[in-house]
């Protein structure tokens, strides 16, 4: 049974980039990975720190290896991948207890290269994913089929929404920019009481990140940091 722990950006004061991303593992360890614990449905053990038995990881490890997508073999995302090989099988957790710290990208150009990385594993290991996580409990699937069609789906709605109509096509949507807007604000009244206790520290900004979709990956040997 493999379990996820909580991530904190060690960086996390740098600037407003980093202190951007302290919040979104905020949400993503706290809220996203409790909630999906609940169904032991965990669908990302993050490479920073993660704990498997021993007897399911030595089944999966060589195919896991040897992974390849579409003819090439996978060398990122590969804490998703794990993560999927045990969820065919196994209870995947997370336990808020265990804690570790990493550094996070402070500029966008090394965030942009990050989350293109991420993004990339996001999309094969979902793809993946797809084919079986019906079978696990009804609310965890239907709330893993949400979390893939809308991030695929969400730039087409910014475009439709805020892009257009800058072109003269189509009417401008206030409605969208107030219901993320409204989102942020909701975010932003909710974490700085629960953080604090927080050893780092941590007073969470107003932010636009669900706009974005970002997702996170990473393998023990072959991935990059």
């Amino acid at each position: 049974m493999p379990s996820a722990a909580t991530r904190r950006s060690e960086n996390a004061g740098e600037n407003f980039l980093t202190k951007m991303q302290e919040v979104r593992y905020y949400v993503a360890f706290r809220i996203v990975k409790a909630a999906e614990s609940l169904f032991s449905t965990v669908t990302c053990c993050s490479g920073c720190l993660a704990a498997y038995r021993r007897a399911p990881l030595m089944d999966a490890l060589d195919v896991w290896l040897a992974q390849s997508f579409l003819g090439k073999q996978a060398t990122f995302g590969d804490d998703r991948s794990l993560t999927n090989f045990m969820l065919r099988r196994w209870r995947v957790i997370y336990d808020s207890s265990a804690i570790c710290s990493t550094i996070v990208p402070s500029t966008m150009r090394q965030f942009f290269k990050q989350q293109l990385r991420w993004k990339k594993s996001w999309i094969r290991e979902s793809l993946l994913a797809s084919m079986f996580m019906w079978r696990r409990h009804p609310l965890a699937a239907f709330y893993f089929y949400l979390g893939v069609v809308f991030p695929l789906v969400s730039p087409a709605v910014v475009f439709v929404a805020l892009v257009l109509p800058l072109l003269g096509l189509g009417a401008f949507s206030y409605m969208y920019v107030y219901g993320t807007t409204l989102m942020a604000l909701a975010l932003r009244t909710r974490l700085p009481r629960a953080a604090q206790d927080e050893p780092l520290g941590l007073r969470p900004r107003v932010q636009h990140f669900p706009t974005c979709s970002f997702s996170s990956g990473r393998r023990i040997t072959r991935s990059r940091p």
